[in-house]
């Protein structure tokens, strides 16, 4: 039966740490097949955590505790989609990029069901509710200069020098930039040092390439709702999702509430589980 209920979550609420063991949370995965899984199983899981009260909270850890409380089966669920690697979710993000790595799994289910951008959480309290890489990377203090109208030929430079093969009997070919995650070769150029994620969302490569990208994944580390502008137009597939997700702006309108009507919650902020 696809639904949540054929699920043992309460497996995943106290994995081992060492991705080796027979009880981490890549192996519970790959043993129950969630990868075989994902188009129910993701889906019904941000149904199910979009569906929860916010209370008056803009800490996202406030939103968790107070809706997961000490439940293990609620805790298994969180930890997956919160915790586990989305490679051992999914293989092939670029044919499922709606879930794929750049998407924060437990925020998007809000943004989803309840039109709350990422922009309104207090940044602080998501950093232990999404991936410890995609959190890295969008957090990461991009120089200013990157996001510049002047830097954009030198942002090309970049990914063209990032997406050449450089030996080998294919040496001077180009990676395809859908299928590539990363870049390569970048020590010597102004995004030396950037986390790999970071370098992807800027370089619009893998599933931030406008052809795949949609407006729940973090595509910008200065404004996680933003969609910037294509590098390349030619990039752009024509399709009715893509050209609305295009038309998304800095200053993304989506949520359904008044961000000044939320204020702050006595709640303790210790999640058990962390």
């Amino acid at each position: 039966m696809n639904t949540l209920e054929s699920i043992n979550f309460q497996h995943y609420a106290n994995p081992d740490p060492d991705p080796k063991s027979k009880s981490s949370l890549e192996s519970l995965a790959k043993r129950d097949y969630l990868s075989h899984k994902v188009n129910w199983l993701l889906p019904q899981l941000l149904a199910y955590f979009g569906s929860f009260s916010l209370g008056n909270s803009k800490d996202l850890r406030i939103v968790a505790r107070t809706n997961l409380g000490t439940d293990p089966r609620k805790i298994g669920m969180w930890r997956i989609v919160t915790k586990l690697p989305r490679s051992d979710l999914i293989t092939k993000q670029n044919k499922n990029p709606e879930y794929s790595t750049l998407v924060p799994l437990f925020l998007a289910a809000f943004k989803k069901h309840q039109g709350i951008p990422y922009e309104y959480w207090d940044k602080e309290g998501v950093s232990a509710l999404m991936e410890d890489k995609l959190y890295e990377a969008a957090s990461y203090p991009v120089d200013p200069k990157v996001y510049s109208p002047q830097f954009r030929d030198r942002l090309l430079e970049i990914r063209n020098q990032g997406l050449e093969i450089m030996s080998g009997s294919k040496q001077g070919d180009m990676r395809d930039p859908i299928t590539t995650w990363k870049l390569y070769r970048t020590a010597d150029t102004e995004l030396a040092g950037y986390p790999a994620l970071t370098c992807t969302m800027l370089s619009q490569i893998w599933v931030a390439h406008p052809s795949l990208r949609n407006k729940y994944m973090i595509l910008d580390p200065s404004n996680w709702d933003n969609m910037p502008e294509p590098l390349i137009s030619d990039d752009i597939m024509d399709s009715n999702t893509n050209s609305t997700n295009r038309n998304t702006n800095r200053n993304d309108s989506t949520n359904h509430i008044n961000r000044n009507d939320l204020g702050s919650n006595s709640l303790q902020l210790e999640l058990p589980w962390l």
